[in-house]
């Protein structure tokens, strides 16, 4: 077999995508990438990257696994008009999360080793200062986990996977971000990873989905933020995983395909869901026509969802979708809005300031990315944006 890999240099660093700044010049000259990884023979892409969106609109994207064939750690570039500006503290990949906390600050924690073990290490970016330092670890590994951004400061960090699929976590805690001190910790109702969190108008956290190694759960979560408790609040119609969540109100949060696993047996999903936090119920308000998992999905009007992209695991080989369906709440219908230029699960996606459905890295098949595409809302076209991450 031909030797695939001659040299690999991985050096850690951070990336920011300005759009505000991209407008002011050619746009497709709006960053001009580094190399992060110097290679022969092979070509690598970005899967499973985090993303945080600052309240100015700016969007950093950071880590991830690269290469087809070797799941290495990245760490994170930072970029304004194209220099290298700051390295993270430590390489991470696999779910870790990134939690824009004002303007300036970035909290990150968890994720995955090269080694595929979880890690408890957190950091602080700090965008005015260029610089990344080493934070209060958090209370146990995690990976795979959810952190939302409460007041005052504070995140609610929940669940995840500890190690190399040992066990899954239950426990809660809620750190300050600018102390460092875990303010409290607790457990949870169950234990589950891969799930979603939302935050609620009155500051609670309602958990939705996940599984645990066998099994998808069906039981929603809520953590009430003021009194620091955990308590059950209704069932979802089918339990999943892998699913995504896009939130209107706090009556109107749509849980959106997934992957129901029953004793290890995976059923990929065709539903939508509807959660009214009023009645603590949920429903279904519509199918796909085939089943779709990791599907890229943001609320792009007061009454419409994106969601492009997805796969379907339910038949041999997968199928791979590269498609953008506009679903409508109100009338419960989908339709075709566009193509993206390639099929993509696990890349990051964001919505910018000017209405551009940002999607960056992720795989298909047998390909990993690095690049990442737009889908401008008004023309309705895909057009790459930066056609080398690195």
């Amino acid at each position: 077999m031909k030797r695939l890999f001659q040299l690999f240099i991985v050096i850690p660093a951070f990336f920011i995508y300005d759009y505000s700044q991209s407008q002011s010049k050619n746009q497709s000259e709006a960053i001009d990438i580094l190399s992060l990884v110097i290679i022969r023979e092979s070509y690598l892409g970005f899967s499973r990257m985090g993303s945080a969106q600052m309240p100015n609109g700016d969007i950093f994207l950071c880590g991830g696994s690269a290469s087809n064939f070797l799941n290495v750690d990245l760490a994170c570039f930072s970029y304004d008009e194209g220099k290298r500006k700051s390295n993270l503290s430590v390489p991470r990949s696999g779910s870790f999360s990134m939690t824009a906390i004002d303007d300036r600050l970035i909290y990150i924690a968890g994720g995955d080793k090269a080694d595929y073990n979880t890690m408890s290490t957190t950091e602080i970016y700090d965008t005015k200062e260029n610089k990344s330092s080493i934070f209060v670890p958090m209370v146990e590994e995690r990976s795979r986990h959810t952190a939302t951004l409460l007041k005052n400061n504070e995140v609610f960090l929940a669940g995840g996977n500890i190690g190399v699929r040992e066990r899954i976590s239950d426990s809660w805690q809620v750190v300050n971000t600018q102390s460092g001190i875990n303010l409290q910790k607790g457990t949870l109702n169950y234990a589950r990873y891969r799930h979603k969190a939302q935050l609620l108008s009155n500051g609670d956290v309602l958990r939705i989905g996940g599984e645990n190694f066998s099994d998808t759960i069906e039981d929603l979560e809520l953590f009430n933020a003021r009194l620091r408790t955990i308590s059950s609040n209704g069932k979802l119609k089918e339990s999943r995983s892998y699913h995504s969540i896009v939130y209107f109100d706090d009556n109107n949060i749509f849980i959106i395909g997934g992957i129901n696993r029953d004793k290890n047996k995976d059923r990929y999903l065709r539903s939508i869901e509807r959660f009214d936090k009023s009645r603590n119920e949920s429903e279904i308000v519509a199918n796909f026509e085939e089943p779709r998992a990791h599907v890229n999905a943001k609320k792009i009007t007061n009454s419409e969802i994106l969601i492009c992209g997805g796969v379907n695991g339910n038949i041999s080989p997968k199928k791979h979708f590269s498609d953008c369906l506009l679903f409508n709440i109100e009338t419960k219908r989908f339709s075709h809005f566009t193509n993206l230029t390639k099929p993509r699960i696990y890349s990051t996606v964001d919505l910018t300031s000017d209405g551009q459905f940002l999607l960056c890295g992720g795989n298909s098949l047998d390909s990993l990315y690095n690049d990442c595409e737009t889908v401008d809302l008004k023309t309705r076209t895909a057009t790459i944006r930066f056609p080398r991450l690195f």
